[in-house]
């Protein structure tokens, strides 16, 4: 289904424009060139990730347990903690 379709010139240095295609979030596009010559462009929105929390999205497990925990959360299924560290070492000492 095309739901667009406009013709792009190609300026002096070989160059197309198609930012009046694009929403303002695109930041790039991911690109695939077809055997029969057909350019299919897929447009991407880049998200900008702090090094510091960049971990988290290397490691699956761990991302798949904060996603848990914040739907628990979402869900009414949560615990209040008067002091996390004392319940910390309660449970560490049995109790």
């Amino acid at each position: 289904m095309v739901i667009e379709r406009k013709k792009l010139k190609v300026d002096s240095r070989g160059r197309i424009s198609i930012k009046q295609l694009t929403s303002g979030e695109v930041t790039s596009f991911r690109a695939k060139k077809e055997k029969d010559g057909t350019i299919i462009l897929k447009p991407v929105v880049d998200i900008e990730i702090h090094p510091e929390e960049r971990w988290l999205y290397q490691n699956h497990e761990a991302l798949a347990s904060v996603k848990r925990g914040l739907e628990d959360s979402a869900a009414g299924r949560i615990k209040k903690l008067d002091n996390f560290f004392d319940d910390i070492e309660d449970e560490e000492d049995g109790k």
